[in-house]
């Protein structure tokens, strides 16, 4: 009798995990993938910030575009600014700190890609 409960536990088993078994493999690779695209931005853009020289041409750029639904509303607003037609904003830090100097857009830019990495768990 024992053996056949054995055998009829086990049938379940293998039947219960060959039904799970494809749903994991899926989510695996899914997870897989969207690190993988992650990591791709983040060096893409890392690289943009290397070529491009201002803000409000880096904000113009396909990268941006793709990281903005990533950014925190007060880090868009300092990337926008609402000005008027015609106007424009320059950011001048004073101080010895990375964000000194005239319109410091790359080092906070650089400081929220890391951010995005640690909060995606990439580092």
């Amino acid at each position: 009798m024992t053996a056949i409960w054995e055998t009829l536990i086990a049938f379940l088993a293998g039947g219960i995990g060959g039904w799970f078994s494809p749903w994991i493999g899926w989510k695996i690779t899914e997870l897989k993938l969207t690190r993988e695209a992650r990591e791709k931005l983040i060096a893409e853009c890392r690289l943009a910030v290397e070529r491009i020289e201002s803000k409000r041409e880096f904000v113009k750029s396909v990268e941006y575009s793709r990281l903005r639904p990533y950014l925190s509303g007060e880090f868009i607003n300092y990337m926008e600014p609402n000005e008027k037609p015609g106007h424009q904003s320059v950011t001048i830090a004073l101080g010895d700190s990375r964000y000194s100097g005239v319109d410091p857009f790359k080092a906070r830019m650089l400081d929220t890609l890391a951010a995005l990495e640690k909060r995606w768990r990439l580092i």
